[in-house]
């Protein structure tokens, strides 16, 4: 039998972990001592939108797929999850032609001033919460384990 081939059962989280007693270089379940092994998947972006293909910024930043990405790792027997955020909110890798128009951002974009992309600066004193992303889904956690945000 192939592992791809076990159903995976989903089952909620044995406890906190703590660095192994047995050696350090892992992690293990608090109390009792199991060794657990995280495994995931690397991306990038994963809580904010805006990546994309491409030099120039949308106006509307590209949606990441936050509950695709929650079914991929379940599906895959995935059980850790880093999240990664951005500062550029407008960036550019030409190797790969890749653009970063990162958001949401911490800070509102209310000036004052105009920036250098023509939109009001980013107001670094005060701090904003997400409430349009669909990557904002990554503040929630899913329903049940196993699941993906509703």
């Amino acid at each position: 039998m192939e592992l791809h081939d076990v159903e995976r059962a989903a089952v909620p989280a044995p406890g906190p972990l703590v660095v192994s007693g047995d050696n350090p270089r892992y992690l293990s379940v608090a109390g009792d001592g199991r060794v657990v092994y995280l495994t995931g998947a690397r991306f990038n972006s994963n809580l904010q939108d805006g990546l994309g293909l491409g030099r120039d910024c949308p106006d509307e930043p590209e949606r990441f797929d936050f509950e695709a990405y929650l079914e991929f790792l379940v599906a895959h027997g995935h059980n850790f999850i880093r999240l990664w955020r951005w500062e550029q909110f407008d960036g550019y890798l030409p190797g790969a032609d890749v653009h970063f128009c990162m958001t949401p951002q911490p800070w509102p974009r209310t000036g004052p001033g105009t920036a250098t992309d023509g939109k009001p600066r980013f107001d670094s004193r005060s701090s904003t919460r997400p409430t349009s992303s669909g990557s904002a889904n990554a503040l929630r956690p899913p329903a049940r384990p196993g699941s993906t945000p509703r």
